[in-house]
């Protein structure tokens, strides 16, 4: 197995680590092998999508909340 085949999916895995860890929530990392590598970047994506999707959750129940702060300063 070339070098290339081991340290070129994990230095793409490692930007897109590092891309979530700053914030960019749409990060996601090819995993064309059924490798460990390729495994990793299926639970990264995995990772990614729930973190997501719960911040998104989480954004919406404070809108919500807000709305009913509202609602009651108007009563």
């Amino acid at each position: 197995l070339p070098i290339c085949h081991v340290i070129t999916p994990l230095a793409t895995l490692d930007a897109a680590t590092r891309r979530l860890a700053t914030g960019d929530l749409t990060v996601r990392a090819p995993s064309a092998n059924n490798d460990e590598i390729g495994r990793a970047a299926i639970s990264f994506n995995s990772m990614a999508e729930r973190l997501s999707a719960q911040i998104s959750l989480a954004e919406a129940q404070q809108q919500f909340l807000q709305t009913l702060q509202i609602g009651r300063a108007h009563v």
